[in-house]
């Protein structure tokens, strides 16, 4: 599958704008928006001398590690860009994820492009990095990639983590997406 994308980062009022070729695909936005938050946490920790520093200009920096594809490990993930060079890119490349994370919001959002194929199932959606139990969340979809881990343990399966962990959040977001769609279809379907 195709993991190009364009990030759109949102981070003190400012927001960030990066392409990637393999940061696309499902748990990867999930990745980056933890690494992120983390990096937040430390920049703004009492002992930091300087407050209100962006996190999200270090992705230019950020490398590949054992949540990627093993080809692509030690490799830079991001290569800032515009915001008026953003669409031009995702077309030429042909980027089948956008991806947003809000850093005030916490949440991580995807924008699926239309015609890809693999994607045919998938509408654009949203949802926070933690979640309550029983919702859709990046939390709720770590703990389905570490269920999927034991599984496949037990079965005497072997995939690498990056390999468990997209085939599990792709099926859980597909799941969300599906009740997203019955969601909406149940609310038109009332309205008249």
């Amino acid at each position: 599958m195709n993991t190009k994308a364009i990030y759109t980062v949102h981070e003190n009022g400012k927001e960030h704008y990066f392409f990637s070729e393999h940061a696309g695909g499902f748990s990867y936005p999930f990745a980056v928006a933890d690494f992120l938050h983390s990096l937040k946490g430390v920049l703004n920790d009492p002992m930091s001398p300087q407050k209100g520093l962006c996190a999200a200009p270090m992705l230019e920096q950020t490398k590949g590690n054992y949540l990627f594809p093993e080809e692509i490990e030690g490799k830079e993930l991001f290569t800032a860009v515009k915001k008026e060079q953003m669409f031009q890119l995702a077309v030429k490349e042909q980027a089948s994820f956008g991806i947003e994370i809000d850093m005030e919001q916490d949440t991580v959002s995807f924008h699926f492009r239309e015609g890809e194929e693999e994607l045919q199932e998938f509408c654009d959606i949203g949802f926070p990095r933690h979640g309550e139990r029983g919702e859709y969340s990046g939390e709720t979809f770590y703990y389905a990639a570490d269920n999927l881990r034991v599984k496949n343990m037990m079965d005497g399966i072997e995939m690498s983590i990056s390999a468990e962990n997209e085939e599990a959040y792709r099926s859980m977001i597909l799941k969300a997406v599906q009740k997203q769609t019955e969601e909406q279809s149940t609310g038109m379907s009332q309205q008249m």
